[in-house]
C-alpha cells in the first residue's frame, strides 16, 4: 500500500519552488523510454509506439548536449516531445497506452491552467518531472469538500475514489502554478484515459463551487474554462 501525502494550502498562500534540473529530467525520461512491460503490451496502432520512443530519444540526445545548468523553455519541451494542446488547457502527448493504463506528458506554460474537469471511474496519478511546483486543486464529487495539493519532486498527487474518504468517483480537479515559470508533469490513468469519461465543468457547476466555497473564489475562477464569449 503506497502512502500519499496531501498538503492543504490556504487561498492566500503562494508556494513557488523552482526545480529546473536537467539531470533529473534526463534521468526520468531515460527511465520512461527504456521501460517496456511484456505483461502489458501496447495497443497503439501501427508503429506509433516506436515513433514516440524515438521522439523521446532524440530529445534526450539534445538534453545531453546542453550545459547541466541550462534552463529549458516551455517551447523547448513542446517541440522536443511533440506536445499538442489539451482541451482543459496546457499541452500533452500520450506515450503509454495499454489495456491496463495510459500515461501522458503534461505541460502547463506560464499563465496557463488545467481547468476544472473530472474523470469517471479513473484513477489519475500526477508525478512531477520538471519546472515549478504544481498546485492541484480538488473538489469532491458532491462539491462539499475542497483542497489544494502540492505536486513536487518528492510528493505525488493521486485523484481517485478514496479522496476525503468518500469512496466515490467523479471528483473535480484542476492545476496551476505561481510565478513566471512552467511545469511539466507525468499523468497516469488507470484504467486508460478515455475522452468519453472526461468532463469539463460548465458555468452552473462552477457557480455551485463558488457558492459553497466563497473563500476559494479566486482559485475557482482561475481554473474556470475560458470560452470565446468570456
Amino acid at each position: 500500500m503506497e502512502d500519499y501525502y496531501y498538503f492543504y494550502l490556504q487561498p492566500s498562500q503562494t508556494v513557488t519552488v523552482l526545480m529546473y534540473s536537467l539531470t533529473e529530467l534526463t534521468k526520468k525520461l531515460s527511465t520512461i523510454v527504456n521501460k517496456k512491460d511484456p505483461e502489458s503490451p501496447s495497443i497503439f496502432k501501427d508503429d506509433e509506439e516506436n515513433l514516440l520512443r524515438d521522439c523521446i530519444r532524440k530529445f534526450l540526445i539534445y538534453l545531453n548536449q546542453l550545459p547541466s545548468d541550462h534552463i529549458l523553455s516551455s517551447s523547448d519541451i513542446v517541440n522536443g516531445l511533440n506536445l499538442k494542446p489539451h482541451p482543459e488547457g496546457g499541452f500533452y502527448r500520450r506515450y503509454i497506452w495499454t489495456k491496463e493504463k495510459s500515461a501522458i506528458f503534461y505541460l502547463l506554460p506560464t499563465g496557463s491552467v488545467s481547468s476544472w474537469h473530472r474523470l469517471k471511474e479513473t484513477r489519475e496519478t500526477w508525478k512531477w518531472l520538471y519546472g515549478e511546483t504544481l498546485n492541484v486543486a480538488h473538489i469532491s464529487n458532491d462539491s462539499e469538500e475542497i483542497g489544494v495539493f502540492q505536486l513536487t519532486q518528492s510528493e505525488d498527487v493521486v485523484i481517485d475514489e478514496g479522496m476525503y474518504g468518500r469512496g466515490k468517483w467523479g471528483d473535480w480537479f484542476g492545476a496551476y502554478h505561481e510565478g513566471n515559470g512552467f511545469s511539466l508533469a507525468y499523468c497516469q490513468c488507470t484504467p486508460p484515459f478515455e475522452f468519453a469519461k472526461f468532463e469539463l465543468a460548465n458555468e452552473q457547476i462552477v457557480n455551485r463551487f463558488k457558492s459553497l466555497h466563497p473563500t476559494y473564489t479566486e482559485i475557482i475562477e482561475r481554473l474556470t474554462i475560458k470560452t470565446k464569449e468570456s
